[in-house]
């Protein structure tokens, strides 16, 4: 059975982004060298799956930066060419999350990183169990965007 996991940094009071959408807080105040986490959580990821635009917030990240095959969710892009540099790396498609993760469970894979907003969208969360993985930054933010998803989940904290 395909399972889908969230890997996710929030500020204390629970917030991912500034209300435009800005990530710059976590970056602020993330310790070099510190992967929270991160790599004992990826080890064992088959795929990844993401939306339109955390992936065009990521493209441009030199060196690549995910080691697992990335599907984008996107009517948008699901009709043009992965960028060369990405060719065998991403692929697009125009699929539902539940259209998505069946076909990746047909290719084998079984556990599915799911990365950026697409991870909020609660129609994502109504086939498959999740283990949320979060660490929680000593911030606090006044205005921002809160992550909201809802599932049948497990939830770890790596506070």
């Amino acid at each position: 059975m395909i399972t889908a996991h969230i890997f996710i940094a929030t500020s204390l009071d629970g917030f991912i982004a500034r209300d435009n959408g800005d990530i710059e807080w976590l970056l602020e105040h993330d310790a070099s060298g510190e992967d929270h986490g991160y790599n004992d959580f990826i080890k064992d990821i088959d795929a990844i799956i993401m939306g339109r635009g955390t992936f065009e917030a990521v493209r441009d990240m030199k060196p690549w930066f995910y080691g697992r095959p990335v599907l984008v969710l996107s009517a948008t892009l699901a009709d043009q060419s992965v960028p060369d540099d990405l060719t065998g790396k991403v692929r697009f498609t125009g699929k539902s999350p539940q259209q998505a993760m069946a076909m990746l469970e047909t290719e084998g894979c079984r556990r599915v990183y799911v990365d950026g907003d697409v991870s909020s969208n609660p129609s994502f969360w109504t086939d498959w169990s999740a283990i949320w993985w979060s660490r929680a930054f000593p911030y606090c933010s006044a205005a921002a965007v809160p992550y909201s998803a809802r599932s049948r989940a497990t939830f770890v904290s790596l506070m």
